[in-house]
């Protein structure tokens, strides 16, 4: 320590104080960090929509041109916001088309989403369950799985935590905290579109704040949706009235609405839709907090039910943090039933959202048994370790929980490049599977491996799934990967 200035020694010592105070904290990141990024160049996460944006991404670059829309949502009549492909083509102008530099910095929104959950929790609700929530979202199953794909639904989590810093700004009457939110409010839904109802949350802080509506509020909400929309303004300006994206969308809002009464449509709330979209949850909820573990499951399941008890005995006392974040939970989650048809795109808001209200309810449960807490978070977040490197990262498993993985599209490219003539186009007899971004997550690594499919005089190649009809095909040619068949003739 001599060799080292007296100004250095007292720099290391603060750094070594700082550690050692977020000593928990800085284990969690680690932690996180590292389940988040290992082996993600093999064994990252990548299917055809996720390929469409990157070739999006890529044609913009090369035309000079800059997307209005993104990939078309679970209604096709309506696109997802732009932003995504925004972000992937910064992302290619930086590194060019290398798909390892896509999954780290989208890898990387989680880990930045988990800090932002630990310092929203920290300043508006409290240490313990500052900790507790990051602990929760870092070793999350799906949240680990949906960080390790470069795609429109992995800033969600992120986008959610500002989203709730935003309504914190407009809860304390901040300067221009109505602009402020309704910005949040709309970069939430660019990045997905059923989010939409959690616009109601501004007049929710306004009722709590016994708030009236003005014209500088009205002011502030348009300036924010003409900026936050302005892509699809400008899309709706340029193009036919039958392609309407902000304008079509808010009549198909007020449409499903009204059909819940089953006065139009078919979309009325019946036990049958109760159903599937109780079951929806459950195989989803199944995934958040255990890799399809049903004893968590449960034990979850039921820590929520007495955290929404809780809520509901101090609903008076509830500090602006916490009850924000449950109203936005309610909200969201009565939307999502009134949709139905529920796809994993659609839970990650509930990464940030479950993490924040469990934490809280486990700092109520465990308020003055600090080691019980410690070792029963330890020993559930080691149990999803093990379950995870068993589930292989989630890839080529053969289990239900299962994605295809990189190397693998990548062995079958180096397959089909090593026949002769080494032209190939990819097909599927799969009617499900039959739509134009089903193949792009193949078509994307194989230009990256320089070996482009042809899709004029490229030789046919089906990619099948296992079991597939094919096999009986008199002549035909199989050949065996993990996940795949590949079948040529």
């Amino acid at each position: 320590m001599k060799f080292i200035s007296k100004q250095n020694q007292n720099k290391l010592k603060s750094l070594l104080k700082f550690i050692k105070a977020n000593s928990l904290i800085i284990l969690i990141v680690i932690s996180a960090t590292w389940l988040r990024t290992w082996k993600i160049d093999t064994h990252g996460i990548f299917f055809g929509d996720a390929g469409r944006d990157l070739l999006a991404a890529k044609q913009a670059v090369e035309s000079r041109s800059l997307p209005l829309l993104g990939i078309p949502s679970s209604i096709p009549r309506f696109h997802q916001g732009p932003l995504t492909i925004w972000l992937e083509i910064i992302i290619y102008l930086v590194f060019g088309q290398k798909t390892l530099a896509f999954s780290l910095s989208f890898a990387f929104l989680s880990i930045l989403a988990l800090i932002f959950i630990y310092e929203y929790a920290i300043v508006h609700i409290n240490k313990k369950t500052a900790l507790i929530a990051t602990t929760l979202f870092a070793f999350s199953p799906l949240a680990i799985a949906n960080s390790r794909v470069p795609y429109h639904t992995t800033p969600i989590p992120l986008v959610m935590i500002i989203f709730l810093f935003a309504l914190i700004y407009l809860w304390r009457d901040q300067k221009y905290g109505v602009f402020v939110a309704g910005l949040a409010w709309a970069l939430l839904v660019q990045f997905e579109l059923s989010l939409f109802a959690l616009g109601l949350m501004i007049p929710y802080v306004f009722y709590r704040q016994r708030k009236k509506i003005s014209l500088p509020i009205i002011s502030q909400i348009s300036t924010a949706g003409l900026i936050g929309f302005l892509p699809q303004i400008i899309h709706d300006l340029t193009s036919p009235i039958s392609e309407s994206q902000l304008g079509g969308f808010f009549i198909w809002v007020g449409y499903r609405i009204i059909s819940l009464t089953g006065v139009v449509g078919q979309h009325q709330l019946s036990l049958n839709k109760l159903a599937i979209t109780l079951s929806s949850y459950w195989q989803y909820l199944h995934r958040i907090f255990g890799v399809e573990n049903t004893c968590i499951s449960v034990v979850f399941l039921s820590l929520l039910f007495f955290t929404g008890f809780t809520l509901i005995k101090k609903r008076k006392k509830l500090q602006p943090g916490i009850e924000l974040v449950a109203i936005t939970t309610l909200l969201l989650t009565i939307s999502y039933f009134v949709h139905g048809s529920l796809s994993e795109a659609y839970f990650p808001p509930y990464f940030t959202l479950l993490s924040l209200l469990l934490g809280w309810g486990l700092n109520i449960i465990f308020k003055k048994h600090h080691f019980a807490s410690k070792l029963l978070l330890t020993s559930w977040a080691i149990t999803n370790i093990m379950a995870i490197f068993n589930y292989n990262f989630f890839v080529d498993n053969h289990k239900s929980f299962n994605y295809v993985s990189i190397s693998e599209q990548r062995q079958i490219i180096n397959y089909l490049n090593g026949l002769k003539p080494k032209k190939f186009q990819f097909e599927t007899t799969q009617s499900a599977c039959k739509f134009p971004s089903y193949f792009d997550n193949f078509r994307w690594l194989a230009q990256e491996l320089g070996a482009p499919e042809n899709q004029e005089s490229g030789m046919v190649f089906y990619i099948e799934s296992k079991n597939s009809s094919l096999a009986s095909y008199p002549g035909i040619t199989k050949v065996k990967f993990n996940t795949f068949d590949v079948y040529y003739r």
